[in-house]
């Protein structure tokens, strides 16, 4: 009777477990999980207008690990405005190339927050959302779409990032 109940519950185990799987893919196939370097990326410009008040240029190339573009390799810049340690997003543009297929996106708002530890940058955070412009080949039903994005450095010059479909 015992190796009967611990039957059952290892089939309930493992059963839930693959419910588990299942949910987990079913999430996995509309996000995007992204591996990023910083490129040209100079210190944020002063405007000069008050203290904190600042311009930051970015460039970036980043490569599709998983998602509806994986396998892609993506090259975008982005221009911040900072007011002290969080910028708010002014432009945005990614393009993404594999073979066969092409995706360009432009932001449509954001924001970036710099990590501080004994007032020194030790990395940062950004969240936004863009908007698919052109798509060809597999990716062509992406074209109207949107996603969210999140980011967090993960050494100097280099970061993760997911972006998921809406």
């Amino acid at each position: 009777m015992s190796a009967l109940r611990i039957l059952t519950c290892v089939l309930a185990a493992a059963t839930i477990m693959q419910i588990g799987v299942v949910s987990a893919n079913a999430q996995d196939s509309n996000t995007n999980v992204w591996a990023c370097r910083n490129f040209g990326a100079a210190a944020p410009e002063p405007i000069g207008d008050r203290e904190g008040h600042a311009l930051y240029l970015v460039q970036w190339n980043c490569r599709a690990e998983s998602g509806p573009l994986a396998g892609g390799v993506a090259t975008g810049d982005a221009a911040y405005e900072f007011d002290g340690p969080k910028a708010n997003l002014l432009t945005f543009r990614l393009v993404v190339r594999k073979p066969g297929a092409i995706a360009v996106v432009r932001g449509t708002g954001g924001t970036l927050t710099l990590t501080m530890t004994d007032g020194k940058v030790t990395g940062s955070t950004s969240t936004g959302r863009y908007d698919y412009v052109l798509a060809t080949g597999d990716w062509k039903p992406l074209l109207g779409k949107s996603e969210t994005w999140v980011t967090k450095s993960t050494s100097p010059g280099e970061f993760s990032c997911e972006s998921t479909l809406q």
